[in-house]
């Protein structure tokens, strides 16, 4: 596994990215009702100053930062300046003093660290006739190279467990555009206290695939739902991947010619034994040499590789996705996105040309 993909994995893991029960109040019917539920987002804390009391009372006060608006993870701190290493980078296949001549002789950018964006809301469980708080819980789903877990905290001790947590996990892949269900994992716990929910190890089979969840806690009767996860970068985990295109699965997305096949066949290059990167499908059509807006860039390689300029070839290439969209809006470009396949690429491709 790469470093780049580790790195996410990491951020993934380490920044224990919480999603809790949203941003509503659930009412149990009739008239013996007892208390509500009630969500809301940490940025408007200071709105509810009786819960930010009782987390500062029940010992997370710690991650309140001095009355401001900016709050932490109540859980967990992590100080992501320890990632942005001085240390060479590491690439599968490469050799480090390689990977560290490619970088500087193409003029490879800072590689990007993707922070992935916090997001909690805290859930209330509030008294009716009181209006005093009668538990504070959360919910936070963790994803890592090996599959997913859905955890629970209780943000105030001393109080009962929660009668009831059920719903399900699913995990979707990318097959093209679309996004399929490919496995799902129910779970239906009782007296739950702090701690994990349901631990389900589920390897990534396509090029890129996320997990989502449905979430019913009943408690004194009190139903409250939720759906978390989803498409986005939290949850979301990549499996790019270099090798020859008759050897590589795209694995639901796209095998896209660093160096054009059209051009390579034109020039007496047999394609098929080419280096390829898998790619997601739509960020294989924001690729500057892909269909009919790619033909002057595939007249260019074809130029290059005509007259044997290659290290002139590879250049062009590299530059050009420099400017070229991320599909998804996570990187500031394909080269961004893609940086340690790009560098195995080039790799690769010194050798096909017979370069080195």
């Amino acid at each position: 596994m790469r470093l780049r993909k580790l790195l996410s994995l990491m951020l993934l893991s380490l920044l224990l990215v919480t999603s809790f029960l949203g941003n509503n109040s659930v009412y149990a019917s009739g008239e013996d009702q007892e208390f509500v539920f009630e969500g809301f987002d940490i940025k408007d804390l200071d709105k509810h100053p009786d819960v930010r009391d009782k987390i500062i009372e029940n010992g997370f006060g710690d991650y309140i930062e001095n009355g401001s608006k900016s709050y932490k993870e109540m859980s967990t701190l992590y100080d992501l300046s320890d990632l942005e290493s001085d240390e060479p980078i590491e690439i599968e296949g490469v050799p480090a003093k390689e990977v560290e001549r490619i970088i500087k002789q193409y003029n490879f950018p800072e590689r990007e660290i993707l922070v992935k964006e916090q997001n909690q809301v805290i859930l209330v469980k509030r008294n009716v006739e009181t209006n005093s708080i009668d538990g504070l819980i959360g919910f936070n789903l963790l994803v890592s190279n090996s599959g997913a877990k859905l955890s629970m905290v209780h943000y105030q001790v001393g109080i009962d467990p929660v009668d009831v947590v059920k719903g399900e996990i699913t995990k979707k892949n990318a097959n093209g555009t679309r996004w399929e269900v490919d496995d799902t994992k129910s779970f239906n716990k009782t007296n739950v206290r702090s701690g994990t929910i349901v631990s389900w190890t589920e390897d990534i089979n396509a090029v890129s695939d996320y997990f989502e969840f449905d979430l019913t806690v009943i408690d004194n009767g009190v139903p409250w739902y939720y759906d978390g996860g989803g498409r986005d970068q939290r949850y979301q985990r990549y499996n790019f991947e270099v090798d020859r295109y008759k050897d590589l699965d795209a694995l639901g997305g796209q095998r896209h010619h660093f160096v054009s096949a059209t051009p390579l066949r034109n020039a007496g290059f047999n394609s098929n034994y080419a280096p390829c990167i898998r790619m997601l499908a739509k960020d294989h059509f924001n690729t500057p040499s892909y269909g009919s807006p790619g033909v002057d860039h595939r007249n260019q390689e074809e130029k290059y590789l005509n007259q044997q300029r290659y290290q002139a070839l590879l250049d062009f290439n590299v530059d050009a996705l420099r400017d070229a969209e991320d599909s998804e809006d996570y990187y500031s470009s394909l080269l961004a996105k893609y940086y340690d396949e790009v560098i195995e690429a080039v790799y690769q491709y010194e050798f096909f040309f017979d370069m080195v």
